[in-house]
């Protein structure tokens, strides 16, 4: 059998999107004849954690503590505000005067992210280990540095799983363009060890071909449930769950169900995860508070039956993000329900919606055509996808084992 080593800073039980894609590849690729051995962080470092989420059956996996200031003081945090909310909240204001430099400091000893004081830890746990390939899904970054310094050490192909672009998404989260500048110089260095780059939808893998004179594939998440119909649910809602990263706004959405309200159509937002108050807020501050229900931080199987149960499931893609094909997507096609996609009008995720016919995308500047989805949606209406099966589990990571094996001859 041959052996990889997928280095990912992010497994279950941790909740993000990237855990999952970690898991998918390591059982995908175990059940395909490879002998896979994960290297992650302990769930400490990587918050929040959902219980019901199992690590990969029949893996193994190597758990690594790492020198991480940073999560250390956002644990303190978590925990004054618990029993001490003023000294918490003392400890959280650091003053205009000193944030200045007390980013410059974090920009320059945690580069290029603050999971650097994993490296010399997670390089210890596997020291004398021997791998046919490896490969690092990022971000962060730090997972491709691990996996470039153990590809190196073997002698063996080094591959890249980009969920996100790092330098240019540090400069979308208010990088100093100076520190974008110097990223994008040590990532580029990164992609020309690769000799293989996977990108999870064509716009980010395109970006990255004309950066890495490796092959690039596109593999994107995928579909555990192929649905011939996507059929709503029961309940007069749209359900929305994770978070608001990466600069998203549900206002637009939010006005249009006020609109339709006010024009005698019931349907409401179901909301599921840890940026509540701030829908309820946006909510209030919109006068539509009455439309929404926040349910707070659920787990992924409650997350999944509140999906489940709404007409539709809701995703966003702010501007100049338009590489992203959201976690959410893959979500709601399991769920079999529709999408209602709000995002710039050339981004990936809305083709991809468009072009397999699975719901609405809708241009986030066009403020009439998102109350007339929105009525398609409140009245129940299906889709039939077409070719949903090019998104499967099956066939994306049949592609993934390919590529893997032409790198070894």
């Amino acid at each position: 059998m041959p052996r990889i080593l997928l280095v990912s800073a992010y497994l279950a039980p941790a909740q993000t999107v990237g855990g999952r894609r970690a898991e998918r590849m390591a059982t995908q690729l175990q059940a395909r004849g490879w002998q896979v051995t994960v290297l992650t962080l302990r769930p400490e470092y990587t918050p929040p954690s959902d219980a019901t989420l199992a690590q990969p059956q029949g893996v193994e996996v190597i758990r690594c503590h790492a020198l991480m200031p940073l999560a250390w003081g956002r644990l303190l945090r978590d925990h004054l505000r618990a029993v001490r909310p003023k000294q918490a909240a003392a400890a959280g204001s650091a003053g205009p005067a000193r944030r200045p430099r007390l980013q410059a400091l974090r920009e320059n000893l945690l580069f290029p992210d603050e999971f650097i004081g994993w490296l010399p830890l997670a390089l210890a746990a596997v020291a004398g280990r021997r791998f046919d390939a490896v490969l690092a899904t990022i971000p962060p970054l730090t997972t491709a540095v691990i996996a470039a310094q153990v590809a190196k050490r073997l002698g063996v192909p080094l591959v890249l799983d980009y969920r996100d672009p790092w330098a240019d998404s540090q400069g979308h989260l208010g990088a100093s363009p100076e520190l974008v500048a110097r990223q994008r110089r040590f990532e580029d260095g990164l992609l020309a060890k690769a000799a293989l780059v996977v990108g999870v939808s064509p716009v980010l893998s395109d970006g990255l071909q004309r950066r890495t004179p490796a092959p690039v594939a596109t593999i994107p998440n995928a579909v555990d449930v192929v649905a011939a119909e996507l059929t709503p649910g029961a309940e007069a809602s749209l359900a929305y769950t994770g978070t608001l990263a990466y600069g998203r706004s549900l206002d637009a959405t939010l006005q249009a169900l006020g609109r339709l309200a006010s024009q005698g159509v019931s349907l409401r937002l179901d909301y599921a995860g840890h940026h509540g108050g701030t829908v309820r807020g946006d909510a209030e501050r919109l006068g539509v508070a009455e439309l929404v229900r926040d349910h707070g931080e659920v787990s992924k199987a409650a997350a999944l039956a509140l999906v489940g149960s709404a007409r539709a499931g809701l995703v966003t893609v702010s501007p100049g993000w338009n590489y992203m094909y959201p976690g959410k997507i893959f979500d709601i096609l399991n769920a079999g329900r529709p999408i209602v996609l709000v995002g710039p009008s050339d981004c990936a995720a809305a083709e991809l919606v468009r072009r397999p016919n699975l719901g609405w995308a809708v241009p986030h500047d066009d403020e009439a055509a998102l109350p007339r989805a929105l009525t398609e949606v409140a009245a129940g209406r299906g889709f039939a996808p077409v070719d949903l099966a090019e998104l499967s589990t099956q066939t994306t990571m049949d592609r993934l084992d390919q590529h893997l094996r032409q790198l070894l001859g």
